[in-house]
């Protein structure tokens, strides 16, 4: 059966916005607390063949009346899909069912930690994700994706937009902080020794969050590893998702941290201003570390969220 949005897609009638909030300094750094127990459980977890045939597993939830449409969400570097149930719950309270996979070398799924086979390993198996969720619903997916799953979820879209009905990116790694000296001599180490480890940089918080932050380094899944293979994948990916940004022509929002040490957020600034008009909308948050959705002040990107789908819902409704 198909989704009570697919058949009439529409892309938003506003032009191109940007928005750009700045929370007092005191609460972001004051306000400590993290409810974790309001994160919705998965309602099914399911591991299938990856696209190289080793193990890929993913998280299933389900809204509790009648399913209007899909998501899937693609989580970042070092971290796994269950960090993602009150994001997920963002999308189900609106009828979505969402798939989360944990990628090739992270969480639950198969691989070495940090690695990845080949340069489009991620992008094959998120694909196989898009199918499982298209079959499921008859719905095409909004795919959402933080960081270096912004970056994956970029490029995916890039190449295979007739797959998707829109696109989320948070805090995308569309560029890093480092030199083209720096990345060029990355560039040839990952051709040498692609599985090598390398040393991340990414050693500050990615929250003003305390207690998000304590969670997080007592986390069984979560991993520091990454190998130059990834690295390179991530830099070229992103200046691929830069370069190509005018070929897109569905719906896309970007959440941007204003403080994100992890990645330059001139990534994606640049892939915004290369979007076709009244495609894309922006929001920024001054003050915001890397990880948004788990900033103290996390409800802003999330309402924010909010309001884009209701949007992009309420234009397929009228359609």
């Amino acid at each position: 059966m198909c989704c009570a949005f697919c058949p009439r897609l529409s892309l938003p009638t506003n032009r191109l916005t940007s928005s750009w909030r700045r929370p007092p300094k005191s609460s972001l750094r004051s306000m400590n607390t993290f409810p974790l127990t309001d994160a919705i459980p998965a309602h099914e977890e399911i591991e299938r063949p990856s696209s190289i045939g080793e193990t890929m597993f993913i998280r299933h939830w389900q809204p509790e009346g009648e399913t209007r449409g899909s998501a899937v969400l693609a989580h970042g570097v070092f971290e796994h899909s269950g960090r993602y149930h009150h994001v997920a719950e963002r999308f189900t309270r609106r009828g979505y069912q969402v798939w989360a996979p944990d990628h090739y070398g992270h969480g639950r799924s198969a691989g070495p930690r940090g690695y990845i086979q080949h340069p489009n390993h991620f992008i094959d198996d998120l694909r196989l994700v898009v199918e499982l969720a298209t079959m499921a619903t008859g719905c095409k997916p909004i795919l959402l994706g933080h960081s270096m799953g912004g970056t994956i979820a970029a490029l995916y879209a890039i190449r295979q937009q007739e797959t998707l009905r829109a696109l989320v990116l948070s805090s995308p790694a569309l560029r890093i902080h480092a030199s083209d000296c720096v990345i060029a001599i990355g560039r040839i180490v990952s051709d040498i020794i692609p599985a090598a480890p390398m040393p991340s940089g990414l050693s500050q918080p990615a929250t003003h969050n305390q207690a998000w932050e304590a969670w997080k380094a007592s986390d069984a899944l979560r991993h520091n590893r990454l190998t130059f293979r990834t690295a390179r994948f991530i830099v070229d990916a992103g200046e691929e998702a830069r370069a190509q940004a005018h070929t897109l022509g569905i719906p896309v929002l970007l959440l941007v941290a204003g403080e994100d040490t992890y990645v330059d957020k001139r990534g994606a600034h640049e892939f915004f201003a290369r979007l076709p008009a009244n495609t894309g909308e922006l929001h920024e948050y001054a003050g915001f570390y890397h990880e948004i959705f788990n900033e103290v002040e996390r409800e802003t990107p999330l309402s924010d969220l909010d309001a884009w789908l209701e949007k992009l819902d309420r234009g397929a409704r009228r359609g």
